[in-house]
């Protein structure tokens, strides 16, 4: 069962549970997790060496739904910010702070409608917390991550078929087929375990692991190399762009 069929049974059990006997319109979880989807898709800034996105998100309902919601909140809100943690994850972009889901009266939203808002709050870090709308406020930057006390990854891989982007955190960071290594590729000119990066001091290095077809960089075949910025790793047909963050 795939982790999003979960996600949805899960959903459908706390709104199960909070419209029994309500003859009316209800707000349906498939709908509720399909917008939020989207609003982390679409506040997510990807033309920055490490993409980025929000990580509070308002979700505004009726008076009348929020009070057959109330005695579910803290459940649904720990399922929705799993959600969002791990969509983040999946499309390749770093949360500014912990995910946070809140559920707010909103009098102008009818009975079994939502409206999203998201927001950046900053990590506390001695200084406060602050709080703004997405779309009026300037997102943090990356460079001043570390000053929120954000896990920044050193890296990330691009896949340039799929646009996928992988973040690297630690090393070895190995490249392959196998569900073992921190890039999977779904390629059968991939090999099971093809290739690993790996750092020495201020240096990025990849190495072939013995693939089959061997590994290449700019389109020149290696047994080891240093890593550029924007270097082109090729592994089988598959084809990731190097991006580190400093």
């Amino acid at each position: 069962m795939s982790r999003f069929k979960k996600f949805e049974e899960k959903l459908e059990n706390i709104f199960e549970k909070a419209f029994t006997r309500a003859l009316r319109k209800k707000i349906e979880p498939l709908e509720l997790a399909n917008e939020l989807e989207k609003k982390i898709e679409e506040t997510a800034v990807t033309d920055v060496k490490i993409p980025y996105t929000a990580n509070v998100y308002n979700i505004f309902i009726s008076r009348a739904d929020y009070l057959l919601l109330k005695p579910y909140l803290n459940e649904l809100q720990a399922e929705l910010e799993s959600f969002v943690d791990r969509k983040a994850e999946e499309i390749g972009v770093v949360l500014l702070g912990k995910p946070e889901v809140r559920f707010k009266i909103d009098t102008s939203v009818k009975t079994g409608e939502i409206r999203i808002i998201p927001q950046v709050k900053k990590d506390e870090a001695g200084v406060g917390t602050e709080s703004a709308d997405l779309e009026s406020t300037r997102i943090i930057p990356v460079s001043d991550a570390k000053k929120f006390n954000l896990q920044v990854p050193v890296a990330v891989l691009e896949d340039l078929a799929t646009g996928k982007r992988y973040q690297v955190f630690r090393f070895p960071f190995r490249i392959g087929r196998m569900e073992a290594n921190d890039v999977i590729l779904d390629d059968p000119t991939v090999s099971r375990f093809h290739a690993e990066i790996y750092r020495e001091g201020k240096h990025f290095y990849i190495r072939d692991l013995g693939s089959t077809n061997g590994t290449f960089v700019n389109g020149k075949e290696l047994r080891v190399k240093r890593l550029n910025p924007n270097d082109i790793i090729s592994c089988g047909n598959s084809k990731l762009r190097w991006i580190p963050s400093e």
